[in-house]
Order: structure tokens, then C-alpha cells, then sequence
């Protein structure tokens, strides 16, 4: 298994911020600030870009996002309890690849984090793969290129 970067435990914060990652980027790659946050805000528009236009995002080692449609459905409103209908839509779901999965279920790795040895007991996770299948049929679903 491939060991994590140092800065990793030197995360402070509980969760991985766009702060985070510039400041990352900073101290890892020499980059300057502007330089940075032009690179995460860039990562994250062109994800952004490419999945409103409809297009999924794949990202190996890691996992891919789809765009799954939502049809027009019935509803209830749980305040009233009125019957309503629920507009289509758009939604991502994100599918996690079998890398991502492996490290996340793998005790190693939790060991190895700051959480860990900090005292406090990591739940034992089980991850398993999503058996759903898109409706949309393959030629339709159009990975982006990053």
C-alpha cells in the first residue's frame, strides 16, 4: 500500500476543506496563493461544467459521477399531507471505484490517521459495490475527459 503524504496528519480541521487543499497545494508544490486557488477552483468548475452539461465524470482510482434524470412523480407534502407532484430533475450520485474502497475498509490506513491517534474508536465500516445499473443506456452516458 502506498503511504500517505505528511501533510495529511497535520490536518486539523474534520473535514477537507477547498481551504484545505490550497493551503495543501501551497506547502506541497511551492505554488503561491492566487496559483492555488486558481487550481482547486479550476478542478472543481470543470466538474461542475462538465456535469451540468449532462456528461458523467470519472476518476480513476477514486470513482465516477453520473447524472442520473428523475421522472415527474407523485408526492406528499409531510407537513400537510397534501398530495403534490414532484417536478423532474437532474441528480449526481456518486459511485465509489474499487481502490476507494479498498482504502476505506482497509485498518491499515485508519491506523495511520490523526483520528485514530487521537484516542477515539473508528467505527468498522463495510463497504459494498452498488449493484444498480444506469437507465440510460451506454451511448448515452458520455465520460468526461479530465
Amino acid at each position: 500500500m502506498q503511504a500517505l503524504p505528511a501533510f495529511v496528519d497535520s490536518l486539523e480541521v474534520p473535514a477537507l476543506t477547498k481551504s484545505a487543499l490550497v493551503d495543501m497545494l501551497m506547502e506541497q508544490l511551492g505554488l503561491n496563493g492566487r496559483e492555488a486557488v486558481e487550481v482547486v477552483e479550476g478542478f472543481f468548475e470543470l466538474i461542475l461544467e462538465r456535469l451540468s452539461k449532462g456528461e458523467d465524470v470519472k476518476l480513476a482510482g477514486f470513482g465516477n459521477f453520473e447524472v442520473h434524470h428523475k421522472k415527474e412523480r407523485p408526492g406528499r407534502n409531510p407537513r400537510t399531507g397534501e398530495s403534490v407532484l414532484i417536478s423532474p430533475r437532474r441528480v449526481v450520485r456518486f459511485s465509489a471505484g474499487p481502490k476507494f474502497m479498498r482504502r476505506m475498509t482497509n485498518k491499515q490506513l485508519a491506523e495511520s490517521l490523526s483520528i485514530a491517534k487521537s484516542g477515539k474508536k473508528l467505527p468498522s465500516l463495510e463497504i459494498k459495490p452498488s449493484k444498480r445499473r444506469s437507465a440510460r443506456p451506454e451511448e448515452a452516458r458520455q465520460p468526461a475527459s479530465i
